[in-house]
């Protein structure tokens, strides 16, 4: 069986990201962005990237969408616009707030379906291990890209979107009460970046992990005696 065509529009945080996991796998993948230049730049700093002009988009086996929400769509109406007879290249949306529903409703007559990210697009770059979630029976060797730089999971993007909503209000939560904690010590503000930028994340990694250390071991037995008081008063 022959080798998937793939490319990528855009190249922002989560297309390079996966771009550049891919690529450190030898993964061939072509990269599209609307300035030509760009699409050049980018690809450059990779050795399995390659750049993709408008006219190549629809004759891909899979273009992968890593657009804004509210990008997808136009996007799409425009290189639709140019096809001159049936297409059978597959779209993936991986816009987290864009359901795929909506997309499959306005454009009927292409095949579409969605892979979404669940994480921050920072530690897909930097780590690699993926979480990947799509309801869709996807080609057999897309799941094995994906799977090349994490896992692919099958569930609702209901669950992720709840998901994503959950961690960035209690992450940001979490910022806005360790802000105050320190103000209240008069503490200088470079203390504050380093707690918010470094000490915070950190710990909530080494907590996922199993990995938290002497010092954050004593904080999680504080903190559990401190919730066993409050429910016995």
């Amino acid at each position: 069986m022959s080798e998937l065509k793939v490319g990528l529009a855009g190249i922002g945080k989560l297309g390079a990201a996966l771009v550049k996991q891919w690529d450190m796998k030898k993964r061939a993948i072509g990269a599209y962005h609307s300035n030509s230049e760009r699409a050049r730049q980018f690809t450059e700093a990779y050795a399995y990237a390659y750049p993709l002009s408008k006219q190549e988009l629809l004759r891909l086996d899979v273009l992968l969408l890593a657009l804004p929400a509210n990008n997808v769509a136009r996007f799409l109406e425009e290189i639709l616009e140019e096809a001159e007879g049936p297409v059978h290249t597959i779209f993936i949306n991986m816009a987290t707030s864009l359901f795929t529903p909506q997309l499959t409703h306005k454009f009927p007559d292409v095949r579409i379906a969605g892979v979404k990210f669940m994480g921050h697009s920072q530690d897909l770059w930097e780590r690699g291990a993926g979480l990947f979630i799509t309801e869709a029976a996807l080609p057999r060797q897309l799941k094995e890209m994906f799977r090349e730089i994490g896992e692919i999971k099958v569930d609702k993007e209901e669950v992720l979107q709840e998901v994503n909503k959950l961690a960035s209000y209690y992450a940001v939560k979490a910022a806005f009460e360790i802000e105050s904690a320190l103000e209240e010590k008069g503490l200088p503000s470079e203390y504050k970046e380093r707690a918010l930028a470094s000490l915070a994340p950190e710990m909530i990694r080494s907590y996922s992990q199993g990995k938290v250390g002497h010092f954050g071991q004593q904080v999680i037995q504080e903190l559990k005696e401190d919730l066993k008081g409050k429910q016995h008063s």
